[in-house]
């Protein structure tokens, strides 16, 4: 199991319970999956798919909180969150919000590939103090990209009036993404926002 995560870039959550399902699958047991994403290939044999209720290998971005023994988290880095915050923002306020966004939302914290912002926030030290904390790159966008991206956004006049766009977080978001559905729409707090945006992820059985 954990030698076919590596292979498909997933983060194993809670690795204590691999030895249960590389034990059961040798001893012919049958281990149930089930995926937030598409899977190519063939099922390896021991495994069939089924419901979030119900699985023993939980492939997703997301944590359960009605199940009474946790399945194998096997979680990919699909989203990319953009952050958005007033000049001399601590790195205390990024962290706060963003682990209120993720508990909000029951998101694993390894799900997040990279953060986005706007050029003008590319040296702001409490961002990247933040990044750095969680070994995240920071990715950054000027105005004009952004402001070109088609969608529906959380505007504000005042954001437009200090970076030249209506909206930061949703907007690098979903740039960083490959234009990504927002999954998490604009949240503030303290001059800070974020949002969050999934992009496409690949999950084969196939040999690579």
């Amino acid at each position: 199991v954990d030698s076919w995560a590596k292979q498909e870039g997933l983060t194993v959550a809670n690795p204590s319970g691999i030895k249960e399902i590389s034990a059961g699958l040798l001893q012919g047991q049958t281990k149930k999956l089930f995926s937030e994403f598409p899977i190519s290939g063939k099922l390896p044999e021991g495994l069939v798919f089924s419901d979030a209720a119900s699985c023993d290998i939980y492939i997703g971005i997301h944590r359960l909180t009605d199940r009474k023994q946790e399945p194998l988290y096997l979680i990919p880095a699909a989203l990319i969150a953009g952050i958005g915050c007033r000049k001399g923002a601590r790195r205390e306020q990024l962290d706060a919000l963003f682990e209120e966004v993720l508990e909000q939302n029951n998101v694993w914290q390894q799900a997040v590939q990279k953060i986005c912002s706007i050029d003008l926030k590319k040296e702001e030290p409490g961002l990247l103090d933040f990044c750095a904390e969680h070994f995240w790159k920071l990715k950054t966008y000027d105005a004009e990209t952004l402001r070109n991206l088609k969608g529906v956004f959380t505007a504000s006049a005042f954001v437009k009036q200090v970076t030249g766009v209506d909206n930061v977080c949703e907007r690098s978001a979903k740039k960083g993404s490959g234009n990504g559905e927002i999954r998490i729409p604009k949240t503030a707090q303290n001059g800070v926002t974020i949002a969050v945006a999934m992009k496409t992820v690949e999950i084969s059985f196939k040999s690579r």
